[in-house]
């Protein structure tokens, strides 16, 4: 019986942590098919210890046809540990593909700390990540710009993508997940550059999926109680 309530014990934690694994995979983004499918992407990577470079990324969904997609975007830096840190460039690749992209810097929701960053879009990529098809950006184009001309620490910037292509007869957008060849950080929905005093850097986000929903990622929390509840099971079994 103690050789069979170790068994159950063991099976119990591996099947938490199983769960909670699974659970930690990206979130796909889409399909992106109503005005009611916003979206949130949040960036990290820590290339050193005491810096992190990180970032926020809120996408309104304000409307979709056939042949146009248009996002309201409010993008913020929140990176700590750096002497600088500026954001030149983010982007990302959909299904079907884009045409064309436009910007506008004075989105919807434009307010007296917009910094006005971000005036450029173009069907490009990032060096290290090559599968970005749409590309904005605050510099001189998605490889960077002076300090001057990026989102820093602490800022936030409200503007408006327009992106063409066709879309359908139902339109439906989906978010492709993306891997950088470098080894900063891993697979994601949408890739960044950062032009910091210790270097560049470039990788994915994690995304949350359409309509606002919490990114499906169970809390260590919910897995330990997972695994306590398959123990009981067992030991409800050893004693029947």
């Amino acid at each position: 019986m103690f050789k069979k309530a170790c068994r159950t014990t063991t099976l119990g934690a591996l099947a938490a942590i199983a769960l909670w694994s699974a659970g930690a995979a990206a979130v796909p983004i889409g399909p992106i098919d109503d005005v009611t499918d916003d979206f949130t992407i949040n960036w990290l990577y820590s290339p050193v210890v005491g810096s992190t470079a990180s970032a926020t990324g809120v996408f309104d969904v304000v409307g979709i046809t056939s042949t146009t997609l248009t996002l309201n975007v409010k993008l913020t830096n929140t990176s700590t540990g750096f002497v600088n840190a500026g954001i030149t460039s983010f982007g990302f690749n959909i299904n079907p593909n884009a045409s064309a992209v436009a910007i506008n810097t004075f989105g919807a929701n434009d307010t007296a700390t917009d910094q006005d960053k971000f005036d450029g879009a173009a069907l490009d990529n990032l060096p290290a990540i090559a599968a970005i098809e749409i590309c904005a950006f605050a510099g001189n184009n998605c490889n960077g710009g002076s300090q001057n001309e990026l989102l820093g620490i602490g800022e936030s910037d409200y503007f408006t993508i327009t992106i063409t292509g066709s879309f359908g007869a139902s339109p439906s957008v989906n978010f492709l997940d993306l891997t950088p060849t470098n080894n900063y950080g891993g697979v994601g929905p949408a890739g960044i550059k950062f032009q910091t005093n210790l270097g560049s850097y470039e990788f994915t986000g994690t995304g949350r999926p359409p309509g606002g929903g919490d990114d499906p990622v169970p809390v260590p929390g919910i897995a330990f109680l997972l695994g306590l509840g398959l123990l009981g099971v067992g030991k409800m079994r050893s004693k029947a």
